[in-house]
């Protein structure tokens, strides 16, 4: 991930700086390593790699012979100029589509403006929910009652740990992030399911937020394999994996509170921070206005990775997501920015992505 690095301009010319995507890869902790590794020796600059678990509706697990297996996540940046190329070889080396053996998308970061949506049913969304540790089961099931969906949950914990505050009010530090992919014709709809079926009057249940992505692989594949394995079950579900509702058509618009919750759009703050150095990292962001943060524990590389158990200088790190409005935002990557140069031992990699329909589940006062 890219250092945010405000471009020098001189009299005639504003330097012209490399923009970068994140590339997310999730499957089976080994293809997890091998695609890491290509992608890496292919022009990617660094990888961020964390645990997950993949979840998938149970007549899928059976037509397919798949349990619930462990799933490796990696995040990796690289270059805009090359990253449509990169995931599509990704795609035809590893074939991500056979038995359901992975999916990988790109998000650009540091982009302003949101492109027109040409094609909303072959255009892709990432629903991202955060909730307390063993919730994010509860999350697919609510989706699942209406929707075939296949989904990731990683581990996490809230800045209680550091801060004792997240989003406004006190977490338990242990906390889920489930990722659902759905193209956008449907994200509204499920996002509103996954709100709807949360929401309360008790402080601290979670958030939830979507944002765009670019380019995904693993999915299209995906659904011609379903539709072939549940043809015998079109009573039930149409088109499990692209989502087609199985009860009443919804609304169109999501519901009077979530909306006055996103007047405008947000900004994730990503920052990259080496282990022990979190919490310093945290109350900086809070002094510039940030109201808590998401950390995910994992380790980070720029060379080739041989997992968890390697010795070959693999850096423990942790990453902290941080949401906010667009004016608090830039203040939290100054505050940080400002931190980093003061403090030379400590190494942040900072980079910020947009994101809209950003709710949290409690109503009541925080």
């Amino acid at each position: 991930m890219e250092k945010n690095i405000v471009a020098n301009q001189d009299d005639r010319h504003e330097a012209i700086r490399e923009k970068y995507s994140l590339l997310v890869m999730i499957s089976t902790q080994k293809k997890v390593e091998k695609m890491a590794n290509y992608a890496l020796a292919n022009g990617a600059n660094s990888a961020f790699f964390s645990y997950a678990r993949g979840t998938l509706p149970n007549h899928i697990l059976l037509a397919l012979g798949l349990a619930n297996v462990k799933r490796e996540i990696a995040v990796l940046s690289v270059p805009n100029s090359m990253a449509a190329i990169l995931l599509d070889r990704i795609n035809q080396k590893f074939d991500l589509a056979e038995k359901m053996g992975g999916i990988a998308y790109l998000i650009s970061l540091e982009k302003t403006m949101t492109r027109p949506d040409v094609d909303r049913d072959h255009t892709y969304s990432a629903i991202v929910t955060i909730v307390n540790e063993g919730e994010g089961e509860d999350v697919v099931t609510n989706v699942r009652r209406k929707y075939y969906v296949g989904a990731t949950i990683l581990h996490a914990s809230g800045s209680a740990d550091h801060s004792r505050k997240t989003f406004d009010f006190e977490i338990v530090p242990s906390k889920e992030i489930v990722l659902i992919i759905t193209k956008k014709s449907l994200c509204e709809a499920v996002y509103r399911t996954i709100h709807e079926s949360l929401r309360t009057e008790l402080p601290g249940r979670g958030v939830i937020f979507t944002t765009d992505l670019d380019m995904v692989a693993g999915i299209h594949e995906q659904e011609r394999q379903h539709k072939k394995t549940n043809e015998v079950d079109d009573n039930e579900a149409i088109d499990e994996i692209s989502g087609k509702e199985i009860t009443e058509p919804y609304s169109t618009s999501i519901d009077k509170e979530a909306a006055e919750q996103d007047i405008s759009h947000r900004i994730a703050v990503l920052a990259l921070v080496d282990r022990g150095h979190t919490g310093e990292v945290v109350r900086a962001a809070e002094a510039a206005g940030s109201q808590g943060a998401t950390i995910m524990r994992g380790r980070f590389t720029e060379h080739e990775s041989r997992g968890f158990l390697s010795h070959t200088g693999d850096v423990g790190k942790e990453a902290v997501i941080m949401i906010a409005t667009k004016e608090t935002a830039l203040a939290i990557m100054r505050s940080l920015n400002q931190y980093a140069t003061t403090h030379a031992e400590i190494n942040i990699l900072l980079t910020w992505m947009r994101i809209h329909s950003f709710s949290r589940f409690s109503y009541g006062k925080e």
